[in-house]
């Protein structure tokens, strides 16, 4: 956190990033609250996911209300005037949304920023996308998103903490004990450790040794899934920068890696019957990625992070087999050098 709030003070602008469940807007929040305390900055918070449209037009209107701006007086050099005595901090979230739907939006806020470079700054969240697509958030944003930094997950004593904060508000108690299996098996992720919480005050502690359960558990299992999501989607590269699995390629969360290892798309019986585990697997993860080519490296990998101890060979011959079985209804191609392509039977990739 004071990394960001020294990088705005000297005003850089940061976007800060995550895995899902990190806590990228309570960040925000704690960003503006520690930011207000500086008589020197006026800070200003929009929530990208509120606007369907108009967002470029409400930041502008927003700075001219509160600001004081004439309305028939030039905007830009009532600004420079402003900058003068003060800064000014604009906290924008969800900027993937804003990204995908407003770039007018970013393109007012970087032009902003290009003319006053020192005095005004922006602090922005973004999902994983800020990552896997970032050459086309720089050429939009620029200097937005120069600055890139990473939400990292709570260490064993910021768990603690969280669980100490609830027990006032919630009245959540538990054991040291329960305290190290909840962070253990949350890898330290925020809203993991707040269904953790849920789930242990309604069922007992004894919950923490039973993972299957946990990851039925009809709150935790929407966290998990959002997760997952992104595992099946995302390369190796951008799980690794977001922190959902590590350098040697183990997952941060033991949960994680239960739910991932139990996973497969619901309809996936009615979609091709008789199918065996691991091609249910394999199958949903060609799914999920339909229409795109999948690596056989990133396939083997899906493999290992469900903890499957297949070897290479054995997944090939998965693969063969389940060729064979959705044949009519998808066609699975492997392309030379390049990995597979799931379509629908009448498209070719």
């Amino acid at each position: 956190m004071m990394k960001t709030i020294e990088a705005l003070v000297n005003g850089e602008s940061v976007c800060i990033y995550c895995m899902p469940g990190a806590g990228k807007i309570y960040f925000l929040k704690q960003a503006q609250k520690i930011l207000g305390e500086f008589e020197e900055i006026k800070v200003f918070f929009f929530e990208g996911q509120v606007y369907t449209s108009g967002l470029y037009k409400s930041i502008k209107q927003t700075l001219i209300r509160e600001l004081r701006f004439q309305q028939e007086t030039d905007f830009f050099q009532q600004l420079e005037k402003f900058l003068q005595e003060k800064k000014i901090v604009i906290i924008l979230g969800h900027v993937e949304i804003v990204f995908a739907k407003q770039k007018k939006a970013l393109e007012f806020l970087f032009k902003l920023r290009d003319f006053y470079p020192t005095r005004l700054s922006v602090l922005s969240s973004c999902d994983h996308s800020v990552i896997r697509d970032f050459p086309q958030y720089s050429n939009l944003g620029g200097t937005l998103f120069s600055n890139l930094i990473k939400i990292p997950p709570f260490d064993l004593a910021g768990t603690k903490r969280i669980l100490e904060v609830n027990h006032k508000v919630l009245g959540y108690q538990f054991s040291s004990s329960a305290i190290k299996k909840i962070h253990r098996l949350s890898g330290g992720n925020p809203s993991l450790i707040k269904h953790l919480e849920k789930c242990v005050d309604e069922l007992g502690e004894q919950v923490l040794t039973k993972q299957k359960i946990l990851t039925v558990y009809p709150s935790l299992r929407i966290k998990l899934n959002d997760i997952n999501e992104v595992i099946l989607s995302e390369t190796k590269e951008v799980l690794i920068q977001i922190g959902i699995i590590n350098e040697k390629g183990k997952l941060f969360s033991p949960l994680t890696a239960e739910y991932l290892k139990k996973y497969e798309l619901e309809s996936i019986e009615e979609i091709v019957p008789g199918l065996t585990p691991q091609e249910k697997k394999i199958l949903t993860f060609f799914l999920k990625n339909k229409g795109k080519i999948v690596t056989k490296d990133r396939i083997f990998m899906l493999m290992e992070l469900s903890e499957e101890n297949y070897s290479l060979w054995a997944i090939y011959k998965a693969i063969s087999r389940l060729k064979n079985k959705i044949e009519g209804k998808y066609q699975l191609r492997a392309l030379k050098n390049r990995g597979y392509f799931l379509a629908s039977a009448s498209l070719r990739p």
